[in-house]
């Protein structure tokens, strides 16, 4: 598929990125907005709680170290929500442990993207996360407590499928 058919497919997605590096923000907005979408921001999970309410993304990229709210609570509060938990989140992050990786795929995020990004591989997450057939308001990708799916891993070099089996606390 050309570049062309690749952009007309992202263009309209609405994303929500939560960064708190200017310079990030300012990268990662200018590649999306490249591509076609549009794009609202937040520093931090707080501030992209307080913009959820007033209108609902396609799809939220997130960082995970920000301050007042990190990503992995940020990804929580949004899996819990009723009407926001259909939106996929990814988290984008320097953070490569594996207990890093268990902690935001079991916070709901429907995938772990490693920083430096690729620009490619990135599009290709909002792309399959973000054309969705089904309106936002009737996705119901209930990932809250992480139930048995697979999950994307993305790294610089590769994306990896890998399963998360959770137990649902009581």
């Amino acid at each position: 598929m050309g570049a062309a058919a690749e952009q007309s497919k992202l263009k309209g997605i609405h994303v929500l990125v939560v960064e708190d590096s200017p310079i990030q923000l300012t990268m990662l907005v200018r590649f999306l907005r490249k591509e076609g979408m549009t794009t609202d921001t937040a520093t931090n999970g707080a501030e992209a709680l307080a913009l959820l309410e007033q209108r609902l993304p396609d799809i939220i990229i997130s960082d995970v170290r920000m301050p007042e709210m990190d990503g992995f609570s940020l990804c929580a509060n949004v899996k819990r929500d009723e009407r926001l938990r259909g939106v996929p989140l990814i988290l984008l992050t320097t953070l490569s442990e594996p207990e890093d990786l268990v902690r935001g795929l079991a916070a709901g995020a429907d995938s772990y993207a490693l920083k430096p990004y690729d620009e490619q591989e990135c599009r290709y997450l909002v792309k399959d996360f973000g054309t969705s057939q089904s309106p936002k308001s009737t996705r119901q990708r209930d990932s809250r407590y992480c139930p048995d799916r697979p999950a994307l891993i993305t790294t610089p070099s590769r994306t990896l499928q890998q399963s998360c089996s959770c137990a649902t606390p009581s």
